[in-house]
């Protein structure tokens, strides 16, 4: 298990996930997904987060990906507009 057993944060979650294109990252979006979080994944490898996306879609999830390089300050305000849009609610979860 990636993440503690608290269900009030992590459970049905609306989260931003930046790096969720490999490793932990990744790791993390998934794991939420099937908490049943709607999970934005982010990462500066476009690619790479549209196959985590496909991985939480395949197993029920609900995801989407989202190109942030989080060094970059527009970049990360781009997001966090993006991704309450998306959700229709500002994230309750943001992992970096």
């Amino acid at each position: 298990m990636v993440l503690g057993r608290s269900p009030r944060r992590s459970r049905g979650a609306a989260a931003v996930v930046t790096g969720a294109g490999s490793g932990i990252g990744a790791a993390v979006a998934i794991e939420l997904a099937d908490r049943g979080g709607a999970v934005v994944c982010s990462d500066i490898d476009d690619a790479a987060a549209q196959r985590t996306v496909q991985t939480i879609t395949e197993r029920g999830g609900d995801a989407t990906a989202l190109h942030a390089d989080v060094s970059r300050r527009a970049d990360v305000e781009q997001l966090a507009a993006d991704a309450t849009a998306w959700g229709a609610r500002p994230p309750t979860l943001v992992i970096n």
